[in-house]
């Protein structure tokens, strides 16, 4: 009972020990087991080695990044996620557990996001705890927070940034407005294409249904927020005014029909593979995160892309965008490692309807802080299915998508339902008194 009593009084420093227990857990068994090569795509070896290089380095006093580059030519510096690891292994020592407890943390702090969202969007006290925990057991969230990737930083960003605009729609403030935009400079830097997702999120949101400011203002601000926030592409990742680079070299014919119908083949070698949508480096490696590998092709969906014919283009790509977001289905698993997947999709499904649902109830009660959460996910997933047919890929990179449409499935419960509501009872009865209840439903 002392344990309970502890969870009522502090519920966001419970729920961060928690969670950081569980992903501590994965990381343990991940090592002690030697599962890492089983899951590992590769990545995580690469950033592990440049973060042992940084770290010797700046224990040396050296802390400049192109003497390092010349020192250890194979250093990953692409992105600043090797550097952050790189100083993690510095404080303590360059041993890879440390650098996948940093993620726990990373991940425990993702459940704290959420559970703020779903405050900030009037959602019960109870209902926020129960979805940051359950966030926690979130499989891919989990295998890759235990891997030394860089998914557990980027699902931590994107959840916050997703906050930061949901508190900016309902009051404007010039300080987290400007935490808003420090923020997005490392999401670009990592995954620019998120950070694009995110970016145009806030815009599109902030002028629809921001009400405390006059329309013909609200159009002034919006220009100015569209003109400041195009420095951002080139400041973290060189990529021109509103990443005019990346879009010369990923949005075109040749560039899309290469990711999904080339980049993943088994007859394609390293040697010829440039970097794909994840890397930021133009034509400067041959792999970067989550580079197309050979290795993988068994997880590749055979879709085409036909921009001959816009309506078979259409079709495919609609296919595409169902396997985002509800693939890898039970026929196009092919190994064990690929039929662990289904204990992500299956629940996943559940979970979706609910979300669908509580989305509808809160627009009935024209409760429009939710959208930022619906419009990221649709902006994302549809830049995801134009590149991605691997589902070994899409199940990293979607993580931000189904964690924010997550947020959203508490508003699907209907407390009103008896039977329902007296098996949610039955488990959380004990917090009843400690916790605010709010019907939802």
């Amino acid at each position: 009972m002392k344990i309970l009593d502890f969870i009522k009084k502090h519920k966001i420093l419970s729920l961060f020990i928690s969670v950081f227990v569980i992903h501590a857990f994965f990381v343990i068994v991940m090592n002690n087991f030697n599962l890492q090569p089983f899951f590992s795509g590769g990545d995580d070896v690469m950033y592990n080695r440049s973060a042992v290089e940084i770290s010797q380095e700046f224990s040396k006093g050296n802390f400049s990044l192109e003497s390092i580059k010349i020192l250890y030519p194979d250093v990953y510096l692409l992105h600043f996620y090797p550097i952050l690891i790189g100083v993690v292994y510095t404080i303590f020592s360059p041993n890879i557990i440390f650098g996948e407890l940093f993620n726990a943390i990373l991940c425990a702090m993702v459940s704290l996001f959420v559970y703020w969202i779903i405050i900030e969007l009037n959602g019960s006290v109870r209902k926020a705890f129960v979805t940051g925990f359950i966030v926690s057991l979130y499989p891919s969230l989990a295998l890759d927070g235990a891997l030394l990737l860089k998914d557990a930083l980027t699902a931590c960003l994107a959840l916050s940034i997703l906050l930061l605009i949901i508190k900016l729609i309902k009051c404007f403030d010039f300080w987290q407005f400007a935490l808003l935009y420090l923020l997005l400079i490392p999401i670009i830097n990592l995954r620019f294409y998120l950070g694009y997702a995110l970016m145009s999120t806030f815009i599109f949101c902030w002028f629809l249904f921001h009400k405390n400011i006059k329309f013909k203002k609200r159009i002034l601000y919006t220009i100015i927020i569209i003109f400041i926030f195009g420095f951002l592409p080139q400041v973290a990742a060189n990529q021109g005014y509103w990443g005019i680079k990346s879009f010369q070299q990923y949005i075109n014919i040749k560039a899309i029909t290469f990711y999904r119908e080339v980049a993943y083949v088994p007859q394609v070698t390293n040697k010829t593979l440039q970097p794909v949508l994840c890397g930021i480096a133009v034509n400067k490696s041959s792999i970067s995160c989550g580079a197309p590998n050979p290795s993988g092709t068994g997880s590749t969906l055979n879709i085409k892309t036909d921009f001959k014919h816009p309506l078979s283009f259409l079709i495919n790509y609609s296919e595409s965008f169902v396997y985002v977001l509800l693939g890898p289905f039970p026929w196009q698993t092919k190994s064990l490692r690929q039929i662990l997947a289904l204990f992500e999709t299956i629940p996943w499904y559940f979970i979706f309807y609910f979300a669908i649902s509580g989305s509808i109830i809160q627009i009935k009660k024209k409760n429009t802080f939710i959208f930022p959460l619906i419009i990221f996910g649709i902006i994302f997933l549809s830049v995801i299915s134009l590149f991605e047919v691997n589902f070994g890929n899409f199940m990293r990179t979607r993580i931000p998508i189904f964690i924010s449409f997550l947020c959203l499935a508490p508003f699907g419960f209907n407390l009103n339902n008896k039977f329902l509501n007296k098996k949610y009872e039955k488990i959380f009865g004990y917090w009843r008194g400690g916790f605010h209840r709010e019907q939802l439903g």
